[in-house]
């Protein structure tokens, strides 16, 4: 397992083929040969040589947290998390099931389910920086309140550096929310020197930048985090957002960022998340009953100025003529509850292509989006097209309406 965790891959195929000459059931051996395979990203294989081994004779709970392991990495996560559970009842203290289970379950976007497997595990390991760490991450997830995982965050910052990025990150959600400049400039300076080529690194120096009030050095810190990572979409967004409110940035100037969002980022999601949306039984369903669905998408129903256009709009909105459907990109609040639609959803939690394919479920007619680049935007929903028509409007657009 060290040579594992070195990479020596060599070496160790070299030892497991002498082993198994010897014994070719040799449960260890095996199940080493199990956790090469992981390594390697042969799953069904690792699958295979787990079983065989037949380790869950000698140690159970590492048997089927391995398990699980490879399933969760087939995409099998329904099973994963059954070997994952089954792993727990072999041995309630082995805190690293727990922390299989909870990833799992963020990944599949249970955030009450993760809170909950990680809040079990903590009594055991209470030090556990991974423990910490993904707690605070689901925490974070469900309330979307940095000031929520401040609890979790000096534990967290304990953790190696494959993890170190995550709980800067958070941690410098955490001090944002409190306001404390002084200690984001520790954190963006630690982010720095520990990982130059991560772009949220300098995604959140262009926000101290701007802070500053040193605008050339914001929009290059931005330029910087999408060289880094082309496919970086909040830098892009980021960047093409700031740009309308800065005189010498040119409307062509413009014009290319935005081109470089479509190509670098929106074209990639679109061959990855092949869907096409079929809107003829919608059309004649309308033919039938003429009343339109229209949704509206935004990160902002709650103490902002899109949420009071929106819901004194809506109070003029004639229920015989129209359904409204407002999809909350934010955490739940009094001010969104209140908020007079049809249907109130909130969808933090979903992805891009569940966003979409619920939105195609509702049988939206129009969708609106609210966000433009803003934070919480949800545009590569937008661009799978779950809805026949679709129109933007940005927050510039809701200040020339009032």
């Amino acid at each position: 397992e060290k040579l594992i965790q070195k990479g020596s891959f060599d070496e160790l195929i070299s030892i497991i083929n002498n082993r198994l000459s010897e014994n070719p059931f040799d449960a260890e051996t095996l199940f080493i040969a199990g956790l090469l395979y992981q390594a390697l990203g042969r799953y069904d294989e690792a699958i295979s040589s787990i079983e065989l081994s037949n380790y869950k004779d000698i140690r159970a709970e590492r048997y089927w947290n391995a398990l699980g392991e490879c399933e969760f990495h087939l995409g099998q996560k329904d099973r994963a998390i059954q070997s994952f559970k089954q792993s727990i009842l072999s041995k309630p203290g082995f805190t690293t099931a727990y922390i299989s289970l909870g990833i799992c379950y963020l990944n599949q976007s249970k955030l009450e389910d993760a809170q909950a497997v990680l809040e079990t595990a903590l009594p055991f390991e209470r030090e556990n920086p991974y423990v910490n760490l993904y707690l605070a991450l689901a925490i974070y997830k469900l309330t979307l309140t940095p000031l929520a995982i401040s609890d979790y965050m000096e534990a967290a910052l304990k953790v190696d550096n494959s993890k170190l990025d995550t709980a800067l990150c958070l941690a410098f959600l955490n001090a944002e929310a409190e306001n404390d400049h002084y200690r984001k400039n520790q954190i963006v300076d630690q982010l720095m020197h520990s990982f130059p080529n991560f772009s949220p690194t300098w995604i959140y120096k262009a926000h101290m930048s701007f802070a500053e009030g040193n605008i050339d050095e914001g929009l290059n810190y931005f330029k910087k985090a999408i060289l880094i990572d082309p496919r970086d979409s909040i830098a892009h967004s980021k960047l093409i957002m700031v740009s309308h409110y800065i005189e010498k940035v040119s409307s062509e100037e413009i014009l290319e960022y935005a081109q470089n969002y479509y190509r670098q980022c929106i074209v990639p999601f679109l061959m990855e998340n092949s869907i096409e949306f079929d809107f003829r039984n919608l059309i004649n369903k309308f033919q039938e009953n003429p009343k339109l669905r229209i949704g509206f998408v935004s990160a902002d129903f709650k103490m902002h100025p899109v949420f009071f256009w929106v819901s004194s709009l809506l109070k003029y909105v004639r229920k015989d003529d129209f359904e409204i459907y407002c999809y909350a990109n934010n955490a739940k609040n009094p001010l969104a509850e209140s908020i007079q639609c049809h249907k109130l959803e909130y969808i933090y939690h979903l992805s891009d292509r569940e966003l979409a394919e619920k939105i195609y479920a509702d049988e939206i007619h129009i969708l609106v989006d609210l966000s433009g680049h803003t934070a919480g935007n949800r545009l590569n929903t937008f661009a799978l097209k779950a809805a026949p028509l679709h129109f933007i409007v940005t927050g510039k657009q809701i200040g020339r309406a009032h």
